[in-house]
């Protein structure tokens, strides 16, 4: 039934029954189905044109925010709801998976649109996935994979992307309000990686992406495009931003204590510092200070960050 060429009536019923089989007997064939779902999906969006949408999701009426999606114009209901299946998957279950050793593989699929509200997408490899305009707020993303994975002008507002593989992924323009990125890498591709990639080895883009107010603690964003992004009020604690592009960067309010800030580019049109907390950062020198730029009644805060080139500390001139 999930592999009628002709009918998406017959298709869904196999998706059904199939979720009920996996729901009565989890045990014997949870596992099986999700690599089938898996396959089905990456099968049906691999080779689609990805296209705009703008669809919006809703929460629903009763206050609680379950699973829930819309159809989507380019995506097949039955793959919608076979996405809205793996979503809804609960702990135990994905706790059965870890113990077979299944990572529920969707690289190289095309998601564009999907709209989902409180998903569980741990354990997924979205690899070289296509997750532009996708709304996924809420979504938890424990030990998933998205290496290379387009994520253009998504919607992840409130997600947890904690200790997530995210290099050379891309974020442009992407909505992260509040999300938790913990220790995430989002940095450039390792070179032990580099048959992934060809020789395509660039760093992740979050050019204009909106991460006010993220937890990006610990984060690996060495070389990372971050002009024009939106990190106000942003939790940089101990980052590596090393060569990362900071240019018209928002900073107004970031903490950036800890961080390691070598050969940091704050020039072009100067990031804003505004209140930003720079304590005891690395490798800062007072030439990338003096390109940035700050509201002259609340300049930044780098007590105790020595510049180093000179050994001396950096001071707030303008």
């Amino acid at each position: 039934m999930l592999g009628n060429p002709d009918m998406q009536s017959v298709r869904l019923g196999g998706i059904y029954a199939l979720e009920r089989l996996a729901a009565e007997r989890p045990n014997d064939y949870h596992v099986q189905i999700m690599r089938l779902f898996g396959a089905f999906v990456v099968d049906q969006t691999k080779s689609e044109v990805s296209r705009r949408t703008g669809v919006e999701g809703e929460c629903d009426s009763s206050g609680e925010e379950p699973v829930q999606q819309r159809a989507e114009p380019g995506l097949a209901l039955d793959v919608q709801e076979v996405m809205r299946l793996i979503a809804q998957r609960d702990e135990k279950q994905i706790a059965l998976e870890y113990k077979e050793g299944l990572r529920l593989n969707l690289s190289h699929s095309s998601l564009v649109g999907l709209t989902l509200v409180n998903a569980n997408l741990s354990n997924v490899d979205f690899t070289k996935a296509n997750l532009s305009l996708v709304r996924l707020w809420q979504g938890r993303f424990s030990g998933a994979m998205l290496p290379g994975t387009n994520l253009t002008r998504a919607s992840l507002v409130g997600a947890d992307l904690r200790d997530t593989d995210m290099r050379r992924v891309n974020l442009s323009g992407a909505d992260l309000i509040g999300a938790n990125l913990r220790n995430a890498d989002l940095g450039l591709v390792d070179l032990a990686s580099e048959h992934l990639w060809g020789m395509e080895l660039f760093p992740a883009n979050l050019s204009g992406a909106n991460l006010r107010a993220a937890d990006l603690s610990g984060a690996n964003m060495v070389k990372a495009d971050l002009i024009r992004a939106k990190l106000g009020g942003a939790t940089l604690v101990q980052v590596d931003l090393s060569n990362a592009n900071l240019s018209e960067a928002d900073l107004r309010a970031a903490n950036l204590s800890g961080a390691n800030l070598t050969g940091t580019n704050f020039g072009g049109v100067g990031a804003d510092l505004s209140g930003a907390k720079l304590i005891n950062c690395k490798g800062l020198t007072q030439e990338q200070i003096n390109k940035a730029k700050a509201d002259s009644d609340n300049p930044p805060d780098l007590k105790g960050t020595i510049d180093a080139n000179t050994g001396n500390l950096l001071v707030w001139a303008r």
